[in-house]
């Protein structure tokens, strides 16, 4: 079964930010992301859905809610 973006950029998160304290709307910044990471989960969600996200997703819509949505 595959798993759906939100649970895919979930757990990329969870490894590049070293906890899972954070909802579907939380900044990925105002979670203790900070820019080389943001670089780093990028690179992760892309290798894993082969998708790649804009870096302007970081400023426009840097929740796992708006990657997510973002990757469909």
């Amino acid at each position: 079964m595959n798993a759906s973006p939100e649970q895919t950029v979930s757990a990329v998160w969870r490894e590049i930010l070293g906890h899972d304290e954070f909802a579907l709307d939380d900044p990925f910044f105002e979670i203790g992301g900070h820019s080389l990471a943001a670089i780093h989960m990028l690179a992760e969600v892309h290798k894993r859905t082969g998708k790649r996200l804009p870096n302007a997703i970081l400023f426009q819509s840097p929740t796992i809610r708006g990657m997510a949505a973002a990757l469909r």
